[in-house]
């Protein structure tokens, strides 16, 4: 009697549809595995490092206001690269604990700066493989706007931070990274925002008056508003309600208002007249 030894998996792999699925993966041909093809089957076998992945990243640029200018928020790199310089807030996206993209950049904000932002704006992304020494990284930028401007104290654990006047777009100083390019977009959008929105108006405390609102845009657009106008074009729209309190402003008292929505800020049906 003759015997044989099987080796059962190659004998299995010698089955002419497996056989055919060995040769295709050997050539990358993308043959979908026996037994693979439901798409539970395809998500449970699917290896995720397959492929190579960049690097991603939020970077978000904070604005407030005071001393009659728009400030943005910057961060003094504690490592390399750029060590020393300063930056935009921001940092890598967490997928343990960030369920989104606009939750990682409020993540960022409040870890790294103390700030909880009014309101967040996604503005574009940002990738190529020169825009980071490090890696091929994707940022996802953002526009936060804050009406407090008070930081909190330093720590030993947390780089340093400062309000940097923004100026024609910019700083007076160089920036890490391409921070300086996203600063001029963000600059760019909330001045667009300006001409067509409420969006100003999350630059102001909880509590304001129409010539505090009128102030406000006036330093986000460059230049003077009729006052007539802006307050008819605040009130028509019911972008703002009366809180019933009044201000001391040493004349005639003021009367106070609040927004009416505080999630999303209000489009208006046309652009401010008269901005150059």
């Amino acid at each position: 009697m003759w015997t044989f030894a099987v080796d059962l998996p190659t004998l299995i792999l010698e089955i002419p549809l497996f056989r055919n699925w060995r040769r295709a993966k050997n050539r990358g041909t993308g043959m979908k595995r026996p037994g693979l093809t439901s798409e539970l089957g395809y998500l449970r076998n699917y290896d995720p490092e397959r492929y190579a992945r960049p690097n991603v990243r939020v970077e978000v640029a904070v604005f407030t206001i005071f001393d009659g200018a728009l400030h943005v928020l910057l961060r003094k790199r504690q490592s390399l690269p750029f060590l020393g310089a300063w930056s935009l807030a921001g940092g890598f996206v967490d997928m343990e604990r960030d369920f989104n993209l606009e939750g990682a950049a409020r993540r960022a904000v409040t870890e790294k700066c103390g700030l909880r932002p009014t309101y967040i704006e996604q503005l574009f992304t940002a990738g190529d493989a020169g825009r980071d020494p490090r890696y091929w990284t994707v940022s996802c930028l953002y526009m936060a706007l804050s009406p407090d401007s008070v930081l909190p104290p330093p720590a030993a654990n947390v780089a340093p931070l400062r309000w940097i006047r923004v100026q024609d777009g910019g700083i007076d100083g160089a920036l890490a990274f391409d921070h300086a390019e996203i600063l001029a977009k963000a600059c760019g959008r909330l001045r667009e925002r300006a001409l067509t929105t409420s969006s100003p108006l999350f630059l102001l405390p909880e509590v304001f008056s129409l010539g505090d609102a009128q102030v406000v845009y006036e330093i986000v657009l460059g230049q003077r508003l009729d006052a007539k106008s802006f307050r008819r074009r605040m009130l028509s729209a019911n972008v703002v309600e009366e809180t019933g309190a009044f201000r001391d402003s040493g004349r005639r008292p003021a009367k106070l208002y609040r927004l009416v929505n505080r999630e999303n800020p209000h489009l208006f049906l046309r652009a401010i007249e008269g901005v150059g």
